[in-house]
């Protein structure tokens, strides 16, 4: 009868401790799972805290702003240079760039579509100048030419001359600029009795 207590005491013990230990492996389980997932969580939060600083950076890429320059044309009474148009460019377009774009805008609207070329912007003693080129078309148009029209008499010449410098040194323009141009025709000095404001080096102020 004693063996008997005696092995059911055992038995029960056994149980108990089996009991004791699942219960700890289960807590063991647990706090794993929970440590996991805090991990996971912090993980998750530091990817969103990049992306959200990646997104701060690009949004604070600065955007060149435009500016506005005006293309000049001649009274055909007085001469005198007046107001053609406007044109905007970006601020931070290369200025040999910014003078090309007002050059296209009087070669279209102005002299028939004759080709002005900005050919180099020169720095000497920390002053631009900018060596402008008048061109003949390669095919000749009776309408459209500089030796045969828009250098022929005092009126065309002084027209002509007040057109190309007045847009050329955009004096109301308090951004970077040339300090003077000079002006070729064909590659060449002008030669004409009808523009001599065209010949040498021109200032801007």
């Amino acid at each position: 009868m004693i063996k008997k207590i005696s092995v059911i005491i055992c038995l029960c013990l056994g149980l108990t401790f089996v009991a004791c230990t699942n219960d700890t492996t289960d807590e063991k389980a647990d706090t794993s799972n929970s440590t996991t997932t805090k991990d996971t969580k912090d993980s998750e939060d530091t990817t969103d805290t990049t992306e959200s600083d990646k997104e701060t950076k690009v949004d604070e890429t600065p955007v060149a702003k435009d500016i506005t320059l005006t293309a000049y044309t001649a009274n055909v009474d007085t001469y005198a240079a007046e107001k053609l148009s406007d044109i905007t460019v970006k601020e931070d377009l290369p200025l040999q760039e910014k003078l090309t774009a007002l050059a296209n805008e009087i070669s279209t609207k102005v002299f028939g579509g004759l080709p002005i070329t900005i050919v180099e912007i020169q720095t000497i003693d920390g002053k631009k100048k900018a060596i402008i080129n008048l061109v003949e078309k390669e095919v000749t148009d009776p309408n459209a030419s500089w030796s045969r029209v828009y250098f022929q008499g005092s009126a065309g010449g002084t027209m002509t001359s007040n057109t190309l410098i007045e847009t050329f040194a955009q004096r109301a323009y308090t951004g970077e600029w040339i300090d003077s141009m000079e002006f070729q025709y064909n590659g060449g000095s002008i030669e004409t009795q009808h523009a001599p404001k065209l010949t040498g080096i021109i200032t801007r102020n």
